[in-house]
């Protein structure tokens, strides 16, 4: 292992007194003038020192005031909670007979939460796909008709 050498630097007569900085909040800047501690166009990081509230589900992510890196007494906002009842494995009303496209859920689902499965393939939701959802009422589209002896099964939250 070789030897670091520390080299002393003779700063001649330059005093170092408190730097002038100046901390613009868009921009973090802080400036100085020559001899100073702090070089010009030196960028400093500052934080303000208030303490964060507490946090809960649905709160709006607070914006910190550093350019570089975000605040660490900052809180993040919490995703919104779906609320509401779960539902497993519930076979739709219908008649499994390769003729009957239309089968009816117990109740309407949440927005964006039906998972519906053929003999346990779960199905593409949407014209043109396996099957289109008008409130509780689910319609196989011509070629995918759930034929005797299928299995239709649903899972969404209401």
């Amino acid at each position: 292992m070789t030897a670091t050498r520390v080299r002393k630097q003779d700063l001649g007569s330059n005093v170092f007194a408190q730097p002038a900085v100046v901390l613009d909040i868009a921009a973090n800047v802080a400036s100085g003038t020559s001899g100073q501690a702090i070089q010009t166009d030196a960028h400093i990081i500052a934080f303000d020192t208030s303490n964060p509230s507490t946090q809960a589900s649905a709160d709006s992510p607070v914006v910190g005031v550093a350019t570089v890196a975000a605040r660490r007494d900052h809180k993040h906002g919490m995703p919104t909670l779906l609320t509401g009842t779960f539902v497993y494995s519930e076979v739709p009303a219908g008649d499994l007979d390769g003729v009957d496209a239309t089968y009816v859920l117990a109740h309407t689902p949440v927005a964006g939460t039906l998972r519906l499965y053929k003999n346990g393939i779960r199905q593409n939701a949407g014209s043109g796909n396996d099957y289109v959802l008008a409130t509780a009422t689910c319609t196989f589209e011509a070629g995918n008709l759930p034929q005797t002896g299928d299995v239709v099964l649903a899972d969404y939250i209401w």
